[in-house]
């Protein structure tokens, strides 16, 4: 999530924040998980559309969202932090065609 999009929603919805909420907004790979919180309730992430949206997929020529260069193996990376936090809960936002990639059956398949 951008920062002004995450700056919003912790302005916006206080009922979801407090003062031990840890908010990282950062490249999930520059996230240092040796330094993981003693415990996680709630893990909400964003895997970049890039590869799944239409747009995406017509601007590079992807049959598969998997395809994209950068962000067709974020999921790997997403899947990491949810093992390295095993939270309750995962949230994962994304654009409605990310819920027929193969990389979304692989996410369900992994944390069912």
């Amino acid at each position: 999530m951008e920062g002004k999009y995450l700056d919003s929603s912790l302005a916006n919805n206080p009922e979801l924040w407090n003062e031990d909420s840890i908010v990282i907004e950062s490249p999930i790979q520059a996230v240092n998980l040796s330094k993981r919180p003693p415990q996680v309730d709630v893990l909400m992430g964003g895997i970049p559309c890039t590869g799944a949206s239409k747009s995406g997929r017509s601007k590079n020529k992807l049959e598969f969202a998997e395809s994209h260069e950068a962000a067709g193996a974020m999921f790997f990376n997403f899947l990491q932090f949810v093992e390295a936090l095993n939270p309750a809960v995962v949230l994962i936002e994304n654009v409605p065609e990310y819920q027929n990639t193969a990389s979304m059956e692989v996410i369900r398949s992994v944390l069912s």
